[in-house]
């Protein structure tokens, strides 16, 4: 197991037309080849970033093919021309320490 997170900050104006993007977006996350689940996140709280996005990958490799491949590099890409700002990507692998979820 991988997960994949994804921040920045919405635009500043044009949002209609960030919003119709972000949901067609939807469709073509979903193919990518070991994803087990794609959530967003926004951020109650009035600093940055403004949204959260996780994605749940079977293997730390089919996370780095996802963040690699040219599907996600012209995600950012047209989510930056609507404006996204202060963007942010990190990849995390299950820790050794504790590789199951721990439960009370």
């Amino acid at each position: 197991m991988a997960i994949v997170l994804g921040s920045y900050d919405l635009p500043t104006s044009n949002l209609e037309a960030y919003g119709q993007w972000a949901m067609g977006t939807v469709d073509v996350v979903l193919k990518a080849p070991g994803l087990r689940s794609f959530q967003g996140f926004r951020n109650l709280l009035p600093n940055t970033p403004g949204v959260l996005l996780t994605y749940d990958f079977d293997t730390i490799d089919n996370a780095l093919q996802f963040v690699r491949s040219d599907v996600y590099t012209s995600l950012v890409a047209e989510a930056k021309a609507l404006g996204i700002s202060n963007t942010n990507i990190s990849v995390w692998d299950v820790s050794p320490l504790s590789p199951e979820p721990l439960r009370p």
